[in-house]
């Protein structure tokens, strides 16, 4: 859906694709909250956009910027977790919403995009998700 972009550019003008996940803009309020935010939480996508704004305006002017929203897992709880045992979490719903966000690019954008990069950028724990969906084949870069 679109309205679970932040940034989704009506053309690919620029030579570089952004495909950019925030930092954790998600934490509990309370200990009963549960520890995954649902991706329409307003307080969290208010404090993704700030994060966004302060990072990924730094490549507006060389390239298209596509940062969807994507649900989270609050990092003091995960990081309460064995670490053996945080990829059952990271691996989960947070990592199911950015391997789908980065497949709607991968299918929809990628293909007007003018040199065949991609910059990823603070990938909160899925960036191993989406750099292993990737093959070399596509000649994508990542910084």
């Amino acid at each position: 859906q679109n309205d679970n972009w932040m940034m989704l550019p009506k053309e690919s003008d620029k030579p570089v694709d952004v495909f950019y996940l925030y930092l954790t803009a998600w934490g509990m309020e309370d200990e009963e909250d549960n520890p995954i935010c649902t991706i329409d939480y307003e307080p969290m996508r208010k404090r993704a956009q700030a994060i966004a704004a302060g990072q990924a305006t730094a490549f507006e002017t060389v390239g298209n910027i596509y940062a969807p929203y994507y649900r989270q897992i609050d990092a003091a709880y995960l990081l309460s977790k064995p670490i053996r045992e945080q990829p059952q979490y990271t691996d989960g719903v947070p990592g199911t919403d950015a391997l789908a966000a980065f497949d709607y690019y991968m299918k929809r954008c990628f293909e007007t995009v003018i040199s065949r990069s991609c910059i990823c950028q603070h990938l909160q724990v899925c960036n191993r998700i989406i750099l292993y969906s990737c093959s070399i084949e596509l000649g994508i870069e990542f910084f």
